[in-house]
């Protein structure tokens, strides 16, 4: 799914196309390093936070926050990838995949449709598994420019898959 009219990703960001393998890791990767958040980050930081919180409280064991997973992309090198939450909803037999924003914004949509999506159905291979995709963000501004228009949506149970979904939460 090449598709030209897409505003280009941050430069930080690897999109992945293809995931060879992929499998979950107890453990976070050895380059992971504590620091020091301040300003804006550590907004979004505090926000995520209590969002996380909240979705553990309403959905309990099927809410499954930042689990690290090892991947082999399409050129052949082995990477890390965290997704904020992953929300297992067994009467639609769905996960949904969860990116937690303080802002509205593009970033989301890489990491969700670009990253994280094509890792997981790799993971869930052969289990018949629907995937959805959400960001939940405390303020959105639909002037943001987005490669995919989003769809606000008022619960993040009542999701498209493959739409940019995105779910308002504020504390």
């Amino acid at each position: 799914m090449n598709r030209p009219d897409l505003i280009p990703p941050p430069l930080d960001f690897t999109p992945l196309t293809q995931c060879e393998w992929a499998e979950y890791s107890e453990q976070a990767p050895a380059f992971i390093r504590p620091t020091r958040k301040r300003g804006r980050r550590l907004q979004g930081i505090k926000y995520e936070n209590k969002a996380r919180a909240a979705f553990a409280d309403r959905f309990g064991s099927a809410f499954m926050p930042s689990q690290w997973i090892r991947y082999r992309g399409e050129d052949g090198r082995i990477r890390w990838c965290q997704p904020d939450a992953v929300l297992h909803d067994k009467p639609s037999h769905s996960l949904t995949i969860i990116e937690f924003k303080y802002n509205h914004t593009d970033v989301a949509w890489w990491q969700l449709f670009r990253l994280y999506r094509p890792v997981l159905e790799c993971l869930f291979n052969g289990y018949g598994y629907e995937f959805r995709c959400v960001e939940v963000c405390r303020w959105f501004d639909p002037s943001t420019r987005c490669s995919v228009r989003p769809q606000l949506r008022e619960d993040v149970l009542d999701l498209k898959p493959d739409v940019f979904n995105v779910h308002i939460w504020n504390p």
